[in-house]
C-alpha cells in the first residue's frame, strides 16, 4: 500500500510524499484512498484546463500593442565544460536560468499573425527574487524593442506565482512603477 506523509517545506507549503508501506487494512480502505485522490486530481485537472483556456484566449485576442509573456525561474544550472582542465573539476560555477516566452502581434495590415520569441536570461546571481525578475523583464523588453522594433502599451504575464518572485507586495510595487498596464496571471493551484 502507498503511505502518504505530509510535511512542510521552507515556505510553509504542505508537501505530500508517498512511499510504499506494509499495512493491514480492510478492502474498503484502498478504495476510499483512491476515490479521495481522484477527487483531488479532478479538481487539479479542472483548474489546469481553465488556466490553459485563459492563456489560449489571451493569445487569440492579443492586440497590436500588447505583449503576452510566460516566465518562470528554471533550476540553477552548474556550468561544466567538456575539455576543462583537471583543476576546474572542483570549481564549477552555478548560474540562474530564467526563460521568458513572449507573444506579440506585429503591427500593419499585412502582418496579422502572432509571433513567438523565446528569451533565455542567464545570470550568476543565484537569488530567485523580485529584483532578478525586474532585471530579466527589463532585458527582455530591451531585446524586443531593439531587435524587433516592437512597441507595446500593455502586457499580460503568466507566471507560477512564487511569492518572493511574483506575488509579494514589493513585486506588485515594481509593477505599479511601470508606465504600461500589466496584468499578472498565476499558474497552479490557488492557495488555501
Amino acid at each position: 500500500m502507498v503511505d502518504v506523509e505530509n510535511t512542510k517545506d521552507e515556505t510553509c507549503q504542505v508537501q505530500k510524499h508517498m512511499a510504499l508501506a506494509d499495512v493491514t487494512v480492510t478492502i474498503a480502505h484502498p478504495i476510499d484512498v483512491f476515490l479521495a485522490d481522484c477527487s483531488d486530481f479532478a479538481e487539479h485537472l479542472f483548474i489546469a484546463k481553465q488556466q490553459q483556456e485563459q492563456f489560449q484566449e489571451s493569445l487569440q485576442n492579443i492586440s497590436e500593442h500588447e505583449l503576452v509573456e510566460v516566465m518562470d525561474f528554471g533550476q540553477n544550472y552548474l556550468c561544466i565544460y567538456q575539455d576543462e582542465a583537471q583543476g576546474a573539476h572542483w570549481h564549477h560555477s552555478p548560474v540562474t536560468i530564467h526563460p521568458v516566452v513572449t507573444y506579440v502581434k506585429y503591427p500593419g495590415p499585412d502582418r496579422k499573425e502572432t509571433f513567438r520569441e523565446d528569451i533565455i536570461c542567464i545570470s550568476d546571481d543565484l537569488k530567485h527574487d523580485r529584483h532578478a525578475v525586474k532585471v530579466f523583464e527589463h532585458a527582455a523588453i530591451e531585446h524586443l524593442q531593439a531587435s524587433r522594433k516592437i512597441c507595446f502599451h500593455e502586457k499580460t504575464q503568466f507566471t507560477d506565482g512564487a511569492a518572493g518572485q511574483y506575488k509579494s507586495a514589493n513585486a506588485f510595487h515594481d509593477l505599479a512603477e511601470r508606465s504600461i498596464d500589466v496584468t499578472r496571471n498565476f499558474w497552479g493551484e490557488p492557495s488555501s
